[in-house]
């Protein structure tokens, strides 16, 4: 269980980080930069466990900010 604590903990770490970027992308209200951004926080996220990230609140976040 400790290898997959620690995988698991190093993929939460990676998503919030991929999080963060979108966040920051969609503050800067550069679409194309948040759109690149969304695209790899989703491909992260998709590896990661469900627990840790749901990709809908991430678009529905882009969306809402961005409006595509």
């Amino acid at each position: 269980t400790e290898t997959r604590s620690e995988r698991n903990r190093a993929r939460r770490s990676r998503v919030r980080s991929y999080l963060r970027k979108v966040e920051e992308a969609i503050a800067s209200g550069d679409k194309a930069s948040a759109e690149t951004a969304y695209k790899a926080a989703a491909a992260s996220a998709h590896t990661a466990p469900s627990r840790f990230f749901d990709i809908s609140l991430l678009r529905e976040m882009l969306v809402c900010y961005l409006g595509t």
